[in-house]
């Protein structure tokens, strides 16, 4: 409950009051993104995001993300091996600052998520929730009126640390 409470303070913040949201612009899109996911001591693995931009202002948006991978790894020795699976639900809301008005719009990031994470191991299963910070940046190109495409670089930190390579596309309605 501390976590959820804390993840609540942080978007609060990120959108400021609520007399602040007035001046945003609220629409509905809504996107996937697919990529490499580089968890920390962990393989590289596939991950797949669903995202939603919430809110627009200027060269500013705020988009709600739900992020999932999965990953397997042998562990054990010469006696005994085992495969171990991690995989991680993220539910993150980032700020984005669009850089300039162009084509192709590159944009800073940065946002919070609460992780959800489970490792299966030899019969036994341990999980936890993590709040880790967003950092990373990207470009946008809209290809038309009703879709765009994205490509981003985000790095969470924290106890859930992971670097993600993810490219996909928005359908605007």
């Amino acid at each position: 409950m501390k976590k959820l409470m804390i993840l609540l303070g942080a978007v609060s913040m990120m959108t400021g009051s609520v007399s602040a949201l007035d001046d945003f612009e609220f629409e509905i899109d809504m996107g996937a993104r697919v990529g490499i996911v580089n968890p920390d001591n962990l393989d590289s693995t596939f991950g797949i995001q669903l995202f939603c931009p919430i809110a627009t202002r200027d060269n500013m948006e705020l988009e709600g993300s739900l992020l999932y991978w999965k990953a397997e790894q042998e562990i054990g020795n010469i006696f005994l091996t085992s495969t171990a699976t991690t995989t991680d639900l993220a539910v993150g809301v980032t700020a984005k600052y669009f850089l300039g008005d162009s084509e192709i719009l590159p944009y800073a990031l940065g946002g919070v998520a609460l992780h959800f994470l489970s490792v299966e191991a030899l019969g036994a299963e341990a999980k936890r929730n993590e709040i880790g910070l967003q950092l990373g940046g990207g470009a946008q190109y809209e290809i038309d009126d009703s879709l765009v495409a994205t490509a981003e670089i985000v790095l969470h930190t924290g106890d859930a640390g992971q670097f993600n390579i993810m490219v996909g596309l928005a359908k605007v309605f």
